[in-house]
């Protein structure tokens, strides 16, 4: 098929890596390098979460990032417990440790307790617990109630017959910690217990907005867990679990955008892996849901975690878009054209509904074609990069 060029962005697919130095890549740079077992770079990366001034004296002038990768680095950790040795595990068990707080308060719908203090580092308002306890109860309502997804499994009563959340001074939004495999299922499924911070007044998004996103993405986190504790899959799938937890955010609270700061770095580096897992990307590729979604409607996403339940992340996407005469494929492919209506270029009718307030995506090279135009350079897999060709001839068609 002849396609005339009238400025058009060509999309090829690659998987270059780049990111900022921050205290998490020092902590991971040093594991690459053999200073670090890999015990000790999980048990560091979970320092910088929870008391960073508690760090090594070589991390503490390095620059700490709001990150949500807290629930990775303790599902991780989980993975590694079975063959840790007795010092590995020592250092490990704090991060599966629940909080011990003195006071606690039962959502309005029965189904969360939220455990908090109101005094030193950790207090909380009761107000501030009050709202938490709805937000929970909202996330819910919309999670479980409206789109359909299973709900978690229960913790067989720890603390309570609820599903338990700690409010703490964090330094990042919060965390899902898996706990226990649940023994009557086929598939590797896990109870767990959230955590979230006190005040939010670090994060992009400030105050009880940023908590309510919070609610939405660890309670996902916690359904998540019911259909596959993601340690427990043997591809890589953390990326999955962020990006969809990341969409529940939007799908629960339409309003708060948090995920509008993880989409410039992700459309300034579109050559990045769609599996890349780096504590921004991740976040960032929630849009590729968004664009399910419009597509095929929310109707198709408990389809993706059931299918979850027994295989890798892109197996379960191309099988459930299967029965709706697509698959994996063809949707990374309109995932690239997607990302060209974003900014400027913005069609909120047949694209993204928030694209207008997206970035615009990076174009890496301008070209000039006359006869013949050789691209060369090496691409690997999932990544893509967009290129502009200029027509020097009037009547040029590409073939």
């Amino acid at each position: 098929m002849l396609t005339r060029i009238t400025g058009l962005a060509l999309l090829f697919f690659s998987s270059l890596m780049g990111a900022e130095q921050d205290v998490l890549e020092h902590i991971q740079d040093d594991w690459r390098q053999g200073r670090l077992s890999q015990a000790e770079r999980l048990f560091h990366q979970w320092t910088v979460l929870r008391d960073a001034n508690a760090l090594p004296e070589p991390y503490r002038s390095d620059r700490r990032p709001v990150t949500r990768i807290a629930t990775s680095v303790k599902a991780e950790a989980l993975s590694l417990l079975s063959s840790a040795t007795d010092d590995e595990r020592a250092l490990l068990q704090p991060l599966f440790q629940r909080p011990e707080l003195p006071l606690s308060l039962v959502s309005p719908s029965g189904r969360f307790r939220v455990h908090y203090t109101d005094s030193g580092l950790d207090a909380a308002s009761p107000e501030y617990i009050q709202e938490a306890a709805q937000a929970f109860d909202y996330a819910y309502e919309v999670e479980i109630g409206q789109l359909g997804f299973a709900p978690p499994p229960a913790d067989y009563g720890v603390d309570g017959p609820e599903y338990d959340v700690y409010v703490q001074q964090l330094g990042d939004y919060g965390a899902t910690t898996p706990e226990q495999e649940v023994a009557e299922t086929p598939q590797p499924d896990y109870t767990g217990w959230m955590t979230m911070d006190n005040d939010f007044t670090h994060t992009p998004t400030k105050g009880l907005d940023a908590m309510r996103v919070t609610a939405a993405h660890e309670f996902f986190h916690l359904v998540q867990f019911g259909y596959r504790g993601y340690h427990t899959t043997e591809h890589p799938s953390a990326y999955f679990y962020e990006a969809t937890a990341t969409l529940m955010e939007d799908l629960v609270y339409p309003q708060v955008n948090d995920y509008f700061h993880y989409l410039p770095r992700f459309f300034k580096n579109p050559e990045l892996s769609f599996i890349q897992f780096d504590g921004s990307h991740e976040y960032g590729l929630a849009i590729f849901f968004h664009m399910l979604k419009k597509k095929f409607t929310s109707a198709l996403l408990p389809a993706l975690w059931e299918q979850m339940k027994n295989v890798d992340p892109l197996e379960a996407m191309n099988n459930a878009l299967l029965p709706l005469g697509s698959n994996f494929n063809n949707e990374l492919g309109q995932f690239a054209i997607w990302n060209c209506y974003t900014g400027s270029r913005a069609d909120t009718v047949h694209f993204y509904p928030e694209g207008d307030h997206y970035p615009e995506v990076t174009v890496s090279q301008a070209l000039d074609f006359d006869t013949q135009l050789t691209l060369d350079g090496n691409l690997a897999s999932l990544g893509c990069k967009y290129l502009r060709i200029h027509p020097q001839t009037p009547g040029n068609r590409l073939v």
